[in-house]
């Protein structure tokens, strides 16, 4: 089967839910034996240069994206002769091939514009005439590995605790008064938390003394954040979480013990393997936070169990599902 993935993501929002999909989407398939290759609207990013696909460039605006989803994702699916196309946002309205959607999210920002409203309602009715990927059908995260030649943007801290989630206002203004308020004080400044994403200038508006137990760190491709995850200390996820793609089943695969808000999705993902506090009790989730960072014993029991609850999981209800939708029937 020929799988064609819609590489926006991976280009212009390289370390959102909808990117870290569609890298675990690629793993399952090429283990699968399938053909897959990757339609890029930029030249890939260098973890995604040797994957096939044309790069057929369109400017990162709501105009230039609505003309890729609804005119050169369905070009290049028929130049490619593909049997199915893949994406984690709009689909084209008008397409002579299969389409399956796993509504992943980018980013969390307001859109207003008339160009993204109208991608928006095209992209939603391109997606609706295809099929959509339930969240019981995501493939296992990859192994933690990285490629050997992809050195990191820049260092890493020893230890630290790792934020990673669509930066919004909301998600940011809540993790970092859990953090500053409650956990700064109690950790130290040997554990830096580390906002995955964060532009170097992030305003953190903080009392000297902590201001430097935070450190912005930019964006990377997916294939390059086994190697960020091996040096955190814990995932601290005090926002809702998103089925697809989401850091927390990347953090218990990897053996990240994760603190995280307690709400159904996140309790879905993460069982009785976490360490869960209610949404609107920041200092409890802070609290939670520092225990997990300074009690070794709880952090080791969260890394177990975590890693005993990804091991069931399998990619075989994921391919099943691209199957069906592709027309192939079961394999």
């Amino acid at each position: 089967m020929r799988v064609l993935l819609d590489g926006w993501p991976l280009v212009h929002a390289p370390h959102s839910p909808a990117a870290v999909h569609l890298w675990m989407a690629w793993e399952a398939l090429q283990q699968a034996g399938e053909t897959v290759a990757v339609a890029w609207p930029a030249p890939p990013p260098p973890s995604w240069e040797a994957a096939a696909g044309e790069v057929l460039p369109h400017p990162a605006t709501p105009r230039g994206r609505l003309r890729w989803e609804q005119r050169a994702l369905a070009r290049q699916a028929a130049r490619w002769q593909a049997d199915l196309l893949y994406g984690t946002a709009g689909l084209p309205l008008l397409s002579s091939i299969s389409t399956l959607h796993a509504p992943a999210p980018e980013a969390l920002r307001p859109r207003t514009s008339g160009w993204e409203r109208l991608r928006l309602a095209l992209g939603a009715g391109g997606a609706a005439r295809g099929a959509t990927l339930s969240s019981t059908t995501l493939p296992p995260p990859p192994h933690l590995s990285s490629p050997a030649n992809l050195p990191l943007p820049r260092p890493l801290p020893e230890a630290f605790v790792l934020f990673h989630a669509p930066l919004s206002p909301a998600a940011w203004s809540r993790t970092l008064e859990a953090w500053l308020r409650w956990a700064a004080g109690s950790i130290g400044g040997s554990t830096p938390l580390v906002v995955l994403g964060a532009p170097d200038d992030l305003a953190v508006a903080a009392p000297h003394e902590i201001a430097d137990t935070i450190v912005p760190y930019p964006a990377v491709a997916p294939a390059l954040l086994p190697a960020i995850y091996a040096r955190a200390v814990a995932l601290f996820h005090p926002v809702p979480a998103v089925p697809w793609g989401s850091p927390l089943r990347l953090a218990l695969a990897w053996g990240v013990p994760v603190v995280a808000c307690d709400e159904p999705v996140t309790a879905a993902i993460v069982g009785p393997t976490a360490y869960l506090a209610p949404c609107d009790a920041l200092r409890d989730l802070a609290a939670a936070l520092v225990t997990v960072v300074v009690e070794d014993d709880v952090a080791d029991t969260l890394r177990e169990s975590g890693q005993a609850r990804a091991a069931a999981w399998g990619s075989a209800a994921f391919l099943q599902a691209v199957y069906r939708a592709a027309g192939a029937g079961s394999r």
